[in-house]
């Protein structure tokens, strides 16, 4: 390939001046950071508010959610 990757650029520059090459892995490491916040904010944005388990479901009577129960039924008394 006609270009060196970063690492290798880095490895290059740290012959020439250490402090260099700390300042820019420091950089590079904040800036994945940052990247990565961004990324994770932008994508919490698109999901509905979530309200535990089985969320957003529709039960047969139009219910907001699918509630299992986890009673047996009583038969009534008489």
């Amino acid at each position: 390939m006609g270009f060196n990757t970063f690492p290798v650029w880095l490895v290059g520059v740290e012959g020439n001046n250490p402090y260099v090459a700390v300042a820019l892995s420091i950089s590079a490491l904040a800036f994945t950071w940052i990247l990565l916040v961004a990324l994770a904010l932008a994508g919490s944005g698109r999901r509905r508010r979530s309200r535990g388990f089985g969320a957003g479901l529709v039960g047969p009577e139009g219910e907001d959610e699918i509630t299992p129960s986890l009673a047996p039924e009583e038969e009534a008394v008489a």
